[in-house]
């Protein structure tokens, strides 16, 4: 039953819907109050030095990885491991490129939906999505492998 709630949500999270994902990118990238990042975390997304250094910035990166379908495909590491927490213990699933369905991160932080960001090093971050009074809870694991960041994982500890 979680698998399939898992493949609905990949799917539904998944679907382009361009005006809408273009629209809620801009007000991601506003500074207001109601952004799930802090002006302390607002990055020049134009920086020169990071790319001589070519060693990303995770929120340049990650708006970056929201939108743009073919970067978020390039970004991935295959296969892509998926963990599903079930009662009797953990399950391990792997998807393959060929399998790999755009996640629309932009759609992950409007109404009761909420991405929240924690920084484990300077080379892991963890994404962590949950929906409101559902008990959906999906933990994105990006660690950085020669200056660029790759989204490695995901753990699904829904109830």
């Amino acid at each position: 039953m979680k698998l399939l709630c898992l493949v609905i949500m990949l799917f539904s999270v998944g679907c382009d819907n361009t005006r809408v994902a273009n629209d809620i990118t801009k007000n991601i990238a506003k500074e207001n109050t109601s952004s799930r990042f802090s002006k302390s975390d607002a990055v020049d997304v134009g920086n020169i030095e990071e790319e001589k250094t070519n060693n990303e910035y995770f929120d340049s990166f990650f708006l970056k990885f929201s939108s743009d379908s073919v970067f978020q495909l390039s970004r991935v590491e295959f296969p892509y491991k998926i963990t599903l927490m079930e009662d009797i213990g953990s399950v391990t699933r792997y998807i393959s490129k060929e399998d790999w369905l755009f996640i629309n991160f932009s759609q992950m932080q409007v109404g009761e939906h909420h991405l929240e960001k924690k920084e484990e090093s300077n080379s892991t971050v963890t994404m962590i999505y949950t929906l409101e009074d559902t008990g959906v809870y999906f933990t994105y694991v990006f660690n950085k492998n020669k200056g660029k960041w790759m989204l490695t994982s995901m753990e699904d500890s829904s109830t």
